[in-house]
Parts: C-alpha cells; sequence; structure tokens
C-alpha cells in the first residue's frame, strides 16, 4: 500500500476522519474527535498531521476526474456508426450465432465438434430447403427466375430485401405464392 499512510489505515470510522478535519479540530478542540478509548487516531491530536493526510485522497479524486473529462471531451470526435454500418454489423453478429447455433445442432447430433466443411454445407442445405422462399422473394422483386448460389448471395436488391424490414404487402404476396409451391409440391407427389 506505497503512498498511503498509517493514520489513514488507522482511521476507526468515515466520521471521525470527518471530523477530524472540520475547522473546530483545526483550531485545537480536540474533545469532539476523542472517545472513551483516547483520540480516535494516534495523530488525531497534532492539527499539522491532519491537512496533508487528506491531501493524497482529494488528488486521486482528480485524477479520477481527469480520465472522465478526457472521455467526454474526446466523444465528439469519435465516429459513430451510420445505418449501413450498424445494419452491417448486425447481419455479421446474426451470422455468427447462426453458424454457432448450426455448430451446436450438429455437435448434438454427431457427438463429436463439427468440421468446417460439414457446416458449409448444413448452410447449403439450409438454403436449398429455403428455396421456395427465395423464389417467391425473387418473384417479389421482379428477379430472374433461376438464380445462383452466388446470385442469390451477392444480388444488393435481394440482399437488402432479406436484410430489411418486410412489407405487409409482400409478405402477403410472398405467403400466397409459398402456398401455391405447396400445392405444387403436394400435386407431384
Amino acid at each position: 500500500m506505497a503512498g498511503v499512510r498509517p493514520a489513514t489505515i488507522n482511521e476507526t470510522s468515515s466520521e471521525s476522519a470527518w471530523e477530524s478535519t472540520t475547522p473546530i479540530d483545526k483550531e485545537g478542540d480536540a474533545s469532539d474527535t476523542n472517545t472513551a478509548d483516547g483520540p480516535a487516531s494516534p495523530d488525531a491530536s497534532n492539527d499539522d498531521d491532519e491537512e496533508p493526510e487528506w491531501e493524497p485522497e482529494t488528488e486521486s479524486v482528480e485524477v479520477l476526474d481527469d480520465p472522465v473529462r478526457m472521455y467526454l471531451r474526446e466523444i465528439g470526435r469519435v465516429r459513430l456508426l451510420t445505418s449501413a454500418d450498424e445494419r452491417s454489423l448486425a447481419r455479421k453478429i446474426e451470422g455468427g450465432k447462426h453458424l454457432e447455433g448450426l455448430r451446436q445442432e450438429f455437435e448434438e447430433l454427431e457427438g463429436r465438434p463439427a468440421r468446417p466443411w460439414e457446416i458449409a454445407a448444413g448452410l447449403l442445405k439450409r438454403m436449398v430447403n429455403a428455396d421456395s422462399l427465395v423464389k417467391s422473394l425473387s418473384d417479389q422483386l421482379g428477379l430472374p427466375a433461376n438464380l445462383t448460389v452466388s446470385q442469390i448471395t451477392d444480388h444488393k436488391k435481394l440482399r437488402d430485401a432479406i436484410d430489411a424490414e418486410v412489407s405487409v404487402d409482400m409478405l402477403a404476396a410472398m405467403a400466397e405464392d409459398l402456398n401455391e409451391y405447396q400445392e405444387m409440391y403436394t400435386n407431384r407427389s
């Protein structure tokens, strides 16, 4: 505990420490800080030792205050996220959570850690299972019918539609399309 005086460590309570700095004590009236056992601290009767005892603590308050002031000054200089940055960051976070969920699901089924190629295969399998949804969304956006996987993932209009809020009208139209697709698949079998 370098820099801490023994008198500070030996204080019996915060009230006695507070009382030792009052103007009454500085005038030489030591009766308020004395207890039945004697003075509250070994240096309580010596007025010269009381004042320097509190200086290091006030300096530490100033030191703690400097980073706060510095933070408040610097916060105005920091570039905040734009709406596009927020969406991109949210997409990356959601993607990471999705991959982690896929990894855990695989570990539960197989009882061993998933290999990277198995995670990629799982993602492709999910994309194939969502084929009717992608087709319906493509139809609603007026995109070509047979998009490849790379076209689906790279197409700006499709990505924007997937990442943005879906309008109620588009949702209703897609639900109608999906029912048609469902009927087409059930009529085939």
